[in-house]
């Protein structure tokens, strides 16, 4: 799918200007970027989520292994919280290891659940704290999506079976603090920890594939002690409400169903460490060609730490007009294009000069989705009751469809038309 998205480059420099800015003279100075969700995030918890929506504010907060490079296409992995991107060891019998060895001195958020009762604190980064992620995704309670994925690591499957028997033959187990549940289960026989920062996963059989999951937030490491104490008593939120993680960001402001708001974390191991230079924590140096055309190496960028935000702030804004209206007028940095302005933003595949005017730029990417028209398969008439006549409707309709102008009026001929069920 082909979509078009306007962005208010400088905006924060030309809202700074205005007598009229929608936000306080206190955002004068720091650098916000002001982002609007169409919904609530279903979850925070980096275990269970599964969604776009959920990730845009997660992957600010969580840091994993392994990163993408920001500009290079393909996609090419780079290290995050890994000193470097692993290479498969064949272990004989069709079993293959991938060793992670940390970067020492990183460090999580500081929070009170590392000192419960004496005010926030923090510790160091952990390979065991990988292997505490792991052991949840694994745990039956905790119904993580990818679950299937991770099967391949010996013993996956086996741990989370005695987890559920020993829940349910011991009801004092299910008690215990969670840690010590997965340590009494006897862990998980293919994720080794080999001292405070080398972690070793051991799968069954060739999966490639792997190291790309540990680039997504499922895999970030999570200390027991936020899942242990936020379990939404005594006035606590659950952990899905209150991620404690090791990202550039920490949540700074949770109003339920209304904002979310993310300020730098300190702690966050590019601020620590500059001197590293890692590759997750500093701007890209080269790209594809063409990128330094497209502004995105531009000198005072490239090199140097990141991030280049004090706070991100996002409004939960479900009425795409009034979203995009709010827009135009300024609380937001970016938006998409509602149909409804489509023609007064672009003309002739390009940015109206209405909009180039009030200093905003036209972004356009492609995306990997899919929209499509439906039948309903127990309809007698279309569907799959009707037998062979049935199928062949559906094949003439399909045929009679024009998708070139169906695209260019109900979408503005930002789409691509399919040839297949894989996206262009």
């Amino acid at each position: 799918m082909k979509r078009s998205s306007l962005v208010a480059a400088f905006v924060l420099v030309a809202i700074a200007a205005c007598s009229n800015s929608p936000y306080p003279k206190s955002d004068d100075g720091i650098k916000v970027r002001y982002i609007a969700l169409p919904e609530w995030p279903k979850t925070l918890d980096p275990g269970v989520s599964y969604s776009a929506l959920d990730h845009a504010v997660i992957a600010n907060v969580y840091d994993t292994l392994l990163e993408y490079h920001y500009l290079n296409r393909p996609f090419e992995l780079i290290p995050g919280l890994a000193q470097a991107v692993p290479d498969a060891q064949p272990l004989g019998g069709g079993r293959f290891a991938y060793r992670f060895r940390l970067r020492p001195g990183m460090r999580f958020q500081k929070d009170p659940c590392f000192a419960p009762g004496a005010g926030p604190a923090d510790r160091e980064i952990e390979a065991a704290d990988f292997a505490f992620e792991l052991m949840r995704i694994a745990d039956p309670v905790v119904i993580s999506p990818v679950v299937a994925t991770f099967s391949k690591i010996v013993g996956f499957d086996e741990f989370a079976g005695r987890l559920a028997e020993k829940r349910k033959s011991d009801p004092s187990f299910a008690q215990l603090r969670i840690d010590r549940q997965y340590a009494d289960a006897g862990g998980i026989e293919g994720v080794v920890v080999r001292g405070r920062y080398e972690l070793e996963i051991v799968l069954r059989e060739a999966y490639p594939q792997l190291l790309y999951w540990f680039a997504m937030p499922f895999t970030a490491p999570v200390p027991w002690e936020a899942i242990a104490y936020y379990d939404g008593r005594r006035g606590r939120p659950f952990f899905k409400e209150h991620p404690i993680a090791s990202g550039p960001f920490r949540l700074a402001r949770y109003d339920q169903h209304s904002r979310i708001v993310l300020e730098r974390n300190p702690n966050w191991y590019g601020a620590l460490h500059p001197e590293w230079r890692a590759p997750g924590a500093t701007y890209p140096t080269s790209g594809e060609p063409g990128d330094a055309d497209r502004g995105l190496l531009p000198p005072e960028y490239v090199g140097r730490p990141l991030p280049f935000l004090d706070r991100i702030d996002f409004r939960i804004d479900k009425e795409d007009i009034a979203s995009f209206n709010k827009f135009l007028q300024g609380y937001y940095d970016a938006s998409g294009i509602i149909q409804e302005s489509f023609d007064r933003a672009v003309q002739n595949g390009g940015l109206s000069p209405a909009m180039a005017a009030r200093g905003m730029a036209l972004a356009k990417s492609v995306e990997p989705a899919i929209f499509y028209i439906g039948f309903n398969m127990k309809d007698p008439v279309v569907g799959s009751a009707g037998g062979v006549r049935a199928r062949k409707l559906r094949q003439a309709m399909s045929l009679a469809i024009d998708a070139v102008e169906f695209l260019r009026v109900f979408n503005n001929g930002r789409d691509v038309p399919a040839q297949s069920p894989i996206p262009p």
